[in-house]
């Protein structure tokens, strides 16, 4: 043991020694071959390796280039303006990095001058503050700071004192408590600025930094800036890119790696000579040179082969004694051995990987519960904290997001760590529905964020920001599918990285017992390696956790070898098919192949061949679809109706304009084959996109649900009635497409919304006014006039609610979705007809008798009336049992004579009580509950438009009856006490009644 220990001492001194001379060699100069030729290869003591480079034609392009400032001896990143201390090249271990110095961030301008701490943006380029040599450090008392970034997740620390005279340590440890905090950076970090949250009070500077030497704090105050560390890579989406990489791929000379930036298009790309070649992989012929190669090492002797249910394993697990490693490794397999249970922490295992040569870290796969804002949420025993202290395992940051469903909420990670992770979740308002498909942007009431790297503890803290009810939860996913099927589940799919503690002889000596040959390596997975690069080290190369104590090992077969590298004799060579067509001959760590070349021929021949049948087959598939095509248009031309339609509207009588056939090819491409984002509306009728026409024309689309073959005829009768109607108030029927399965109507389009939205949807920006809401209800009626009596046809609308009336640019009413509605010959009182309707509009007599008149029209005219009056929906769970409905509500209110009391306030403060007593009369003589008693549209139209225009509404005429009922209801309501409540009900739009029949 003392001899191994010495060993590794002397290993550590020597190289030191030899890091001391490469910088000794780097100062001097001593870099041949890393700049391009006839190019400066140092700036001061630092060497500029190409694609870097000084002067024109010397570096790969203007990120990459270097001004050798104050007499050529300080070297300035151009394009950021950030000094460089040093530049290194990519290797098989170690990602590309360079040196920079970097502004501290002061909390104001007082405390360290102008000019310091401006936010460094490193977008559009192939750099990012690497995540594994910088640390994020806050210093100050009772200061929460975090990284600036656009997205929802957030990075930052928290930094507290005992009191408010605590001075803070030269040695401090930077545990959050000390007046000192630090965190590491989320991944692919390309911008840095601070937001500073006072905390406490605590007065005096704070300041927050990137370091990758950190070194004390009382010196960080005497220094402007501090170095920091970016990765660096090229970038293969561009053809200058790619034709450097391309060039930079030798062989066997040199390899290159490749990351995605942010899960984005961008790709990063790092190209590096072999361990057996030295030199600069970016330029032509610059891997030369030799070194020695790493030593390998043996597995444990011991190995059990064993199954739970349908998983499998493999050691260091596993279920009887003896075989698993320590009890923190030990399966037990429950539910008559089919529900294995990693028993330390009592979590069900899915699924157990090992290591691999690409650095994927060893996986084992759990079942973790979700965690709920309360118990009443989601029942007791849900939402305990999980803990891994102790253990070689960390909840994965790269395969688990951390998720949070609900409105108006900040969820945070309950850790020991003074690192802060969580999001915030918000809701654009009360009665905001949290979507099935929501993308967790943290503004649609779900949100999501990064892991720390390393986390050993999980737990949550809730808290409210917005008084939104509801249950809030929160959970790790390995793979996030959505938001509601969550909400069936205890317990969600979390993926854990395991490894090996080599800080006790045990763990050493089984893992690198007399093995002597190198078919595996042991790999570090320091910060680098969880994101997809690993280095691989010697017999004791190791990595500890979080900057613990804890050592962690991982160790995989190397290429040409396949198995578990963590049992003696367990990495088997092995041939690579796809690699050798002819015969394979096993060799040490490798293989080669044998008279390939018959072979070569044979497999070629059979793949062309596969290839010449499957073009065949594609060919005769596209054959089909032609001639099946073809047979489908001379189909529609055979039974196209449009010719029906085109004699209907020729014979018809009164004005009727041409061209009211679309093209339904037309149609598809105005709305981008009806995509979802073009929706404008649903209903029970169907569907209304936003299409632009060929000549730039903004229309509406209406796709209606499916109807009867038999019932196309009447659709036809139904569009030449709504051809002859031309009114100002009503939507215009610009065509129709009968190309289709479904016909298509084609409205003008109508900007601004409904009715509905403007009255019960709060817009703090737009108020209606008396005067508009009087026009837009005399507008309404007219329009309905219009259809009872003016047309050559009566028509009746049967669907009408303020969802349904529509505001142009100078929001003036139109009457919109003639659906449901029914051309009355002028000798019929009504039709009968399937009860259809909306709830809170639906004439009683109507629901009774089955017989709609245009009196039931005039009923639902009354409902949108009393919407105009009391800004109230027409249906609200709030009000009482008997009230619930906005018509009955109004009527015993009228008898009650507590009309102002339900008046919209916005309303009663324009001192307009006797016009608002008028129209609530006329409101209540509409929807008298016999349909005979109620007044026509006709007298409904003229009523309203007498208001408008006379400077006296009380002198317009009317019989005596309403006039004594006016004075009466006005005299009433003035003594009543106004005691008005906004109604918010929880219904986000009516809904339909009964299942319409259209057409």
């Amino acid at each position: 043991m003392h001899l191994r220990k010495l060993k590794i001492m002397s290993t550590s001194v020597f190289q030191i020694l030899l890091l001391l001379v490469s910088l000794k060699l780097q100062a001097s100069g001593a870099a041949p071959g890393l700049a391009k030729p006839n190019c400066p290869e140092t700036c001061g003591n630092v060497t500029i390796p190409f694609p870097f480079g000084i002067g024109a034609g010397c570096f790969f392009e203007e990120w990459y280039q270097i001004v050798c400032k104050q007499n050529n001896t300080v070297p300035i990143l151009k394009k950021i303006g950030l000094r460089v201390l040093n530049i290194s090249l990519p290797d098989a271990d170690v990602d590309g990095m360079i040196n920079v110095s970097l502004p501290v961030i002061y909390s104001n301008a007082g405390c360290g001058g102008d000019g310091r701490g401006a936010g460094v943006s490193l977008k559009g380029s192939q750099f990012v503050f690497s995540r594994t040599r910088n640390v994020f450090t806050l210093v100050g008392c009772n200061t929460l700071a975090t990284v600036n970034t656009t997205k929802s997740a957030f990075v930052g620390c928290r930094s507290r004192c005992a009191a408010t005279n605590t001075s803070i340590s030269r040695n401090s440890a930077c545990s959050g408590r000390d007046g000192c905090c630090q965190r590491m950076l989320r991944p692919n970090l390309q911008g840095f600025s601070v937001d500073f949250i006072e905390e406490g009070g605590h007065q005096g500077c704070k300041y927050a930094f990137l370091r990758s030497d950190f070194t004390g704090l009382y010196d960080l105050i005497l220094n402007e800036t501090v170095p920091v560390v970016l990765e660096w890579g090229i970038a293969n989406n561009t053809d200058d890119g790619r034709k450097l990489i391309q060039q930079s791929r030798t062989g066997y000379l040199s390899y290159c790696r490749t990351h995605s930036i942010d899960n984005s298009e961008m790709l990063f790309t790092q190209c590096y000579c072999t361990r057996e070649y030295g030199g600069n992989a970016y330029l032509m012929e610059g891997c030369k040179g030799a070194a020695p190669e790493p030593s390998g090492g043996p597995p444990p002797s011991h190995y059990c082969a064993e199954i739970c249910g349908n998983v499998t394993i493999p050691f260091p697990f596993g279920i009887r004694a003896g075989c698993f490693l320590d009890d923190w490794y030990q399966i037990v397999c429950q539910q008559n051995n089919t529900v294995p249970i990693l028993k330390k922490i009592g979590l069900r295992v899915l699924n157990i990987s090992l290591p691999d040569e690409n650095v994927n870290s060893g996986m084992i796969n759990v079942s973790l519960p979700v965690i709920y804002s309360d118990a009443s949420c989601g029942g007791d025993g849900r939402g305990a904290m999980v803990s891994l202290k102790g253990s070689q395992f960390v909840f994965s940051q790269k395969w688990n997001i951390f998720t949070v469903v609900g409105c108006n909420t900040l969820v945070t990670g309950n850790s020991t760590e003074s690192a802060v992770f969580g999001c915030r979740s918000k809701c654009a308002g009360n009665n905001f529905t949290i979507s099935k498909d929501s993308a967790c942007s943290g503004r649609d009431g779900c949100c999501q964020s990064l892991l720390p790297l390393n986390l050993q503890d999980f737990g949550v803290n809730f808290k409210e920001e917005g008084g939104h009810g509801g249950c809030k939860y929160a959970f790790l996913r390995s793979d996030f599918t959505g938001v509601y099927d969550l909400r069936l589940s205890d317990t969600i799919p979390v993926v854990l990285e395991w490894g090996i503690a080599n800080d006790t002889n045990y763990a050493i000596e089984r893992i690198w017992q007399d093995y002597d040959d190198d078919s595996f390596h042991c790999i570090s997975v320091e910060n680098s390696a969880r994101r997809g690069s690993g280095t691989i080290y010697d017999r004791y190369g190791s990595y500890n956790i979080d900057s613990g104590e804890m050592l962690f090992m991982e160790c995989h077969c190397t290429e040409g070898y396949h198995g578990n590298a963590y049992v003696d004799g367990g990495c088997k060579a092995e041939c690579d098919p796809r690699r050798c067509p002819g015969t394979c001959v096993k060799e040490r760590g490798s293989f080669r192949c044998v008279g390939s070349g018959k072979t070569k021929f044979i497999l070629i021949g059979s793949g062309a061949g596969l290839l010449g049948a499957l073009l065949l087959c594609l060919a005769l598939w596209g054959l089909y679809k032609y001639i099946k095509k073809r047979k489908e248009i001379k189909l529609k031309e055979k039974y196209f109706i449009g010719l029906l339609l085109e004699s209907e509207l020729s014979s018809a009588k009164g004005h009727v304009e041409k061209n009211k056939l679309f093209n339904s090819k037309d149609l598809e491409k105005a709305t981008d084959n009806f995509n979802k984002d073009r929706i404008l509306g649903q209903g029970g009728q169907g569907t209304v996109y936003k299409g632009m026409l060929t000549n730039g024309k903004i229309v509406a689309i209406k796709k209606p649900k499916a109807i009867d073959e038999g019932k196309v005829k009447q659709f036809i009768n139904e569009v030449v009635i709504l051809s002859q109607i031309n009114h100002r108030n009503i939507v215009k029927l610009l065509g129709c497409c009968l190309e289709t399965k479904v016909p298509l109507l084609v409205y003008e389009f109508i900007p601004n919304g409904t009715l509905y939205q403007y009255l019960h949807n709060s817009n703090e920006e737009f108020h209606v006014s008396w005067d508009t809401r009087l026009r837009i209800a005399a507008e309404i009626a007219g329009a309905l006039f219009y259809l009872h009596s003016a047309a050559s046809i009566p028509i009746y609308h049967r669907d009408i609610k303020s969802t349904n009336i529509l505001l142009d640019e100078k929001y003036r009413a139109k009457v919109a979705d003639f659906g449901t509605s029914k051309s009355i010959s002028l000798d019929q009182t009504h039709a009968t007809t399937l009860v259809q309707g909306t709830i809170g509009y639906l004439d009683p007599e109507y629901f009774q008798t089955g017989q709609f008149t245009d009196k039931s029209d005039v009923y639902s005219f009354g409902v949108v009336l009393v919407e105009l009056l009391t800004g109230q929906k027409p249906i609200s769970l709030l009000r009482e049992q008997e009230g619930r409905s906005l018509a009955t509500y109004f009527i015993i209110s009228m008898e009650e004579n507590r009309l102002f009391d339900i008046v919209d306030a916005q309303v009663l403060k324009e001192d307009k009580k006797e016009e608002i007593a008028l129209v609530a009369n006329l409101a209540k003589r509409c929807l008298n509950s016999n349909g005979r008693s109620r007044p026509t549209m006709k007298e409904v139209a003229m009523e309203l438009e007498g208001m408008r225009k006379l400077p006296n509404p009380l002198g317009i005429q009317q019989n005596q009856e309403n006039r004594e009922a006016t004075e009466s209801c006005v005299a009433a309501c003035k003594s009543s006490k106004s005691n008005i409540d906004a109604d918010v009900t929880t219904f986000s739009d009516v809904q339909q009644f009964l299942p319409s029949e259209t057409w």
